[in-house]
């Protein structure tokens, strides 16, 4: 039972960090392009963040069956709120920041590809369909409104969750170099009774 407990555990620490070196590489990505209006790395943008959205899925599925991991030490009442609150914003962060990009994409006109593999094929613009030929569209209708909506959802998602995520390692650190106690090293995958 506890090998198979570690394996999960190995696992799911692997995860935290596909999740985390990912963001970390995705949040600059898409500042670039937004605030250079070069959209050459769209592609590497949208695609990676779609399939950390899945990783993102699984490890969310895991959590709310398993649970969190217990607290290493006793902290205060108001340090253990923090905790509660960075993790659910971060929680929330990661689920709404891909889904708004995803949504925000498809409700612009564009196709949701994945490194190519079209998932969604492009969103047309009913103004410029015939009448008699809408009927035959299988597919939502364009809408500028709801894109523009979505994509600042999406901005102000990355700066909630990269303070988040500071937050996140700053109490880590703190743990590690204050508390002098296992969180880091949990973290990091290291067994901590």
């Amino acid at each position: 039972m506890k090998d198979s407990r570690e394996k999960l555990s190995a696992a799911t620490v692997l995860l935290h960090w596909i999740v985390a070196i990912t963001i970390f590489g995705l949040w600059p990505l898409g500042y670039y392009m937004a605030s250079t209006r070069k959209y050459s790395l769209w592609p590497l943008h949208q695609s990676t963040g779609e399939v950390l959205f899945l990783i993102i899925l699984i490890r969310l599925v895991w959590r709310f069956k398993n649970g969190w991991p217990p607290p290493v030490s006793v902290y205060s009442p108001v340090e253990r709120s923090l905790a509660t609150i960075v993790h659910w914003t971060l929680v929330v962060a990661l689920m709404v920041m891909p889904l708004s990009g995803i949504v925000s994409t498809y409700a612009g006109g564009y196709d949701i590809t994945v490194f190519g593999w079209q998932i969604l094929p492009d969103n047309p613009n009913h103004a410029i369909v015939a009448a008699d030929a809408i009927h035959k569209l299988k597919v939502t209708p364009r809408s500028a409104t709801l894109h523009d909506d979505l994509q600042v959802v999406h901005r102000v998602m990355a700066w909630i969750l990269s303070t988040a995520v500071l937050l996140h390692v700053a109490g880590a650190l703190k743990h590690h170099l204050l508390d002098k106690d296992g969180t880091l090293r949990r973290m990091l995958g290291a067994s901590v009774d």
